[in-house]
């Protein structure tokens, strides 16, 4: 399951980060709305490593041989790298990386927002049994179908896959660093296990903050490596809107 939801987090905060590299973009605020709703909400996980990684828009929406060959492209590198990459990521984060990672295709699941969101909402309200859950891969398959047949002239544009061909180093900076956050957090429930009222809620932002600050922190060291990524300069104001956002957090 390790390995599914790391998997899910890096995607989502790969499609966040091609976002953000939209927003700093010198292109109209409609083509940015178009470009962001193709990668929230159209592009297949395949569609949107084949930009991230090869800067362009595959002919096919699926392939899962050609996702699979991805994932061990972008595995390797850290592997090839460790060095660097446990600088820039953190050692337990790069070797966790190059070991988990895993297309979410081979288990029926998808980054895409809608037709997770659509999951997530049968998985909490749906029936569980095997007649219910029948019911609910036909919807998810409906779903498929649906993006399969979308014509989205701008995810076609030259422009476009060139924009976001340099957000991989920066959403795996991101993705790093939320998992540092994460570990330095799930510390709390434990060690505030027994208190209540306004001591427990002192226990629980002290560990936040903590947490928090461990994260900026990440961001802070990772966000050197921009430095060799296709477009540092958008590599680093996409960090740097990161740690400022988390910084306001802290006040």
């Amino acid at each position: 399951m390790s390995a599914i939801s790391d998997s899910l987090l890096f995607l989502i905060t790969l499609r966040k980060t091609m976002c953000e590299f939209i927003d700093n973009s010198k292109i109209s605020d409609i083509d940015k709305a178009k470009g962001k709703n193709f990668i929230m909400n159209e592009g297949s996980d395949y569609e949107i490593l084949t930009l991230a990684v090869r800067g362009q828009r595959p002919t096919e929406k699926y392939n899962i041989v050609e996702e699979k060959k991805l994932f061990e492209d972008i595995k390797n590198c850290v592997s090839k790298n460790s060095e660097t990459f446990n600088k820039l990521l953190s050692e337990k984060v790069a070797k966790d990386f190059a070991k988990d990672l895993t297309p979410l295709s081979e288990y029926g699941l998808t980054s895409c927002v809608p037709i997770m969101n659509f999951i997530i909402e049968q998985q909490v309200w749906g029936n569980v049994q095997k007649a219910a859950r029948a019911e609910r891969w036909k919807g998810v398959d409906a779903g498929i179908a649906k993006l399969r047949a979308t014509n989205d002239m701008y995810a076609k544009n030259k422009k476009f896959s060139k924009q976001v061909g340099g957000a991989l180093l920066a959403a795996m900076i991101a993705y790093a660093a939320y998992k540092i956050y994460k570990n330095k957090f799930s510390a709390a429930a434990k060690a505030c296990k027994g208190k209540t009222g306004p001591e427990k809620t002192l226990c629980m932002n002290n560990f936040k903050v903590a947490a928090i600050k461990a994260q900026i922190a990440q961001l802070k060291s990772g966000s050197s490596g921009c430095n060799s990524s296709k477009d540092p300069v958008k590599c680093k104001a996409v960090i740097l809107a990161k740690i400022k956002k988390l910084e306001g957090k802290l006040k």
